[in-house]
């Protein structure tokens, strides 16, 4: 097990780095929900919707990371 996992801690480290960098930005984005809904407000866009979207896509950037792991593996062992 040890001799199959060792070739893929590179890659998985770079995801890990990926993974906490949307954490980060997802996080940033929470933080300064009041002050972005305020300047979403001032230039009349729908807050409902621009959350919504800003949402759905950290949720697909999240996806799309955690996926990574499964196809790589199955690469892997083909």
């Amino acid at each position: 097990m040890e001799d199959e996992t060792l070739p893929m801690i590179p890659f998985m480290s770079a995801i890990y780095g990926k993974i906490a960098q949307q954490m980060l930005e997802c996080a940033d984005f929470i933080s300064h929900y009041s002050e972005i809904t305020s300047a979403w407000k001032r230039l009349g866009k729908n807050i409902g919707k621009e959350t919504d979207d800003t949402i759905q896509s950290y949720n697909k950037a999240f996806d799309d990371l955690m996926q990574q792991f499964p196809d790589r593996a199955v690469r892997d062992t083909v």
